[in-house]
């Protein structure tokens, strides 16, 4: 049977040049880490170089018994090609394994690598607390919050950098690997939203609307779900996508209520994908133009699973002309930008 090590040893690979730095956690003493023998560079995306791109990308990288790298996973992404150069190049890396007690074993490690640009300057304290900030996220997603991530978000939202005080919040409010305290956790909940940062926005909104957590205003409520939509919130555009269709709090309108769905939709949210593909074939004022974009955000939320659009879609595929499918198949890859 396999046998798995986890210990934090940290590569850290100095723009194009690879050096192993001590484990940040030291391994038992029975345990020799595994040694970077061979590791190619990274070519830099031509993508980046247009765009001035540059920054961390982090990896979760099984370093196996034979000293191959194997399950390579993105903890903090860059885009414009980046992530998917660092995987390739980590990919053919290969190591002297992990031994404990002479024999080798297969160890989980993280991995940093530098993609940065001659003479093109940027801010790598910011870039330090995104990269931080990302990994404590992927920690929480996969409900390993032990105390290297519990401190890295104390840090980060010491630093006042607003994700960092968001999700630190939220840690605090649900006592996720630490004490639970709702009200210290709102209140730096409330700081992120001063600094204009969507999702804790969306949080204070909600406080205002239902009076829970801060005095019921719902004026102010709707201004502050309004801001964080504009800023990318998606549960904030899903929930005034969902307003303006019912007229719930706000005049009903369809249109609004579509415009709201149609950001979040973009953004590969399979609700807002049904519920706008539903807005569209239930409420349509164009009915060829709309019909044909109807179907094409069902089926994107189909894609994803979504029961009720792989229904209606169901419903509908006796109607769909051969040239109505040919379009909605050219459509959809324009409508998500991810």
């Amino acid at each position: 049977m396999t046998r798995f090590l986890l210990f934090a040893l940290l590569l850290s690979p100095l723009a194009f040049g690879f050096q192993a730095d001590k484990p940040a956690i030291p391994p038992p003493k029975d345990v020799t880490p595994a040694k970077v023998i061979f590791a190619p560079k990274p070519k830099y995306p031509d993508e980046a170089k247009a765009a001035h791109a540059q920054g961390t990308v982090v990896l979760q990288v099984l370093i196996d018994e034979r000293g191959f790298p194997a399950q390579i996973a993105v903890l903090s992404p860059l885009g414009y090609g980046m992530d998917e150069a660092a995987i390739d190049a980590v990919s053919k890396w290969r190591y002297q394994p992990t031994l404990q007690n002479g024999k080798p074993l297969a160890v989980t490690t993280q991995i940093t690598i530098n993609f940065s640009l001659e003479g093109v300057s940027f801010d790598k304290n910011q870039e330090k607390q995104r990269t931080a900030y990302n990994v404590a996220l992927s920690a929480i997603k996969q409900k390993k919050i032990d105390k290297k991530t519990v401190d890295s978000l104390r840090d980060l939202a010491a630093q006042k950098f607003a994700p960092g005080m968001y999700l630190y919040g939220t840690v605090l409010e649900q006592g996720r690997g630490v004490d639970k305290d709702p009200e210290q956790g709102f209140r730096l909940i409330q700081a992120s939203a001063e600094q204009r940062y969507g999702p804790a926005l969306y949080e204070v909104a909600l406080a205002n609307l239902t009076g829970d957590r801060l005095p019921k205003d719902p004026a102010k409520g709707l201004e502050s779900m309004q801001n964080a939509a504009k800023l990318g919130s998606g549960p904030a555009q899903r929930y005034l996508g969902n307003a303006y269709e019912a007229g719930d709090g706000v005049p009903m309108d369809l249109e609004k209520s579509r415009q709201y769905f149609r950001l979040c939709a973009a953004a590969d949210d399979a609700a807002c994908q049904f519920r706008l593909g539903q807005s569209l074939l239930d409420h349509s004022d164009h009915p060829d133009r709309d019909y044909v974009q109807a179907i094409a955000w069902l089926q994107l939320a189909a894609n994803h699973g979504t029961t009720g659009a792989t229904t209606m879609l169901e419903r509908e595929d006796a109607r769909l002309t051969p040239a109505q499918v040919a379009a909605v198949e050219k459509l959809m890859p324009q409508l998500v930008h991810k």
